[in-house]
């Protein structure tokens, strides 16, 4: 197995940590991530972000690392309904997680029933203990280019503007991401305007560009504001 960061694709942005490499059925790979000090009580949950193999014979576990004499790892399994792009995983911790975690990993299984080898290239992009329920913040509505600026016949600097949810609406930040259902992240702002440097055409007669609201856990809205970007 190898670990790396990887800067071309993330779930919020950014970076994303990648691991590659090769599952033999009735095999795993386990992943120590992250050393902690934190208090978990009853009903913490789990959430996990990330992208992986859509081979019904892998699966991913978390590994929760409990203070104790000696520490006690916990295999915590994850379920998700997501069938592809970034999944979101989530798990309830076991009644025995209760207390204070000193460290989080995960592991990569591929059950024994496999008939070949997995090569497999995960990406995961969040990983959080959470006593509340994670809630989508509503999305922002009329989203418009004020003025666009053409840098090539290929390629225009934007700048938008849209209008923020309901007042009283729990919103961190904004993102505008390229596209309606694959979403290309561009930038965030936690403000209700941006500006794009560069919009490159990348062949298409118009681009549809997206903003949606995240909320203080990282939760995305459902849907989002949409405009239309024409080239000529």
């Amino acid at each position: 197995m190898a670990a790396s960061l990887c800067f071309e694709e993330a779930w919020e942005g950014g970076s994303c940590l990648r691991l590659t490499g090769a599952l033999a059925p009735a095999f795993d790979v386990s992943v120590h991530l992250y050393q902690t000090r934190l208090t978990a009580p009853a009903g913490t949950r789990l959430t996990v972000r990330a992208k992986t193999p859509s081979d019904p014979k892998f699966s991913l576990r978390a590994l929760v690392v409990l203070d104790g004499d000696p520490p006690d790892t916990v295999e915590v399994p994850l379920t998700t309904t997501d069938t592809g792009g970034w999944k979101t995983y989530t798990a309830a911790l076991p009644q025995q997680g209760a207390g204070t975690v000193l460290q989080l990993g995960l592991k990569l299984a591929l059950d024994r029933t496999a008939r070949t080898d997995l090569a497999y290239d995960v990406r995961v992009g969040q990983l959080a203990l959470h006593t509340e329920a994670f809630t989508a913040p509503a999305a922002p509505t009329a989203l418009t280019v004020d003025h666009a600026t053409a840098l090539s016949p290929t390629s225009k600097a934007l700048r938008l503007s849209w209008t923020p949810p309901t007042p009283g609406e729990a919103v961190h930040h904004y993102e505008v991401h390229r596209g309606t259902t694959v979403l290309t992240h561009l930038a965030a702002t936690p403000n209700t305007v941006a500006y794009l440097a560069r919009l490159d055409r990348e062949g298409d007669t118009t681009t549809t560009l997206t903003v949606t609201s995240v909320g203080p856990d990282g939760t995305h809205s459902a849907t989002g504001a949409t405009t239309t970007v024409e080239w000529g």
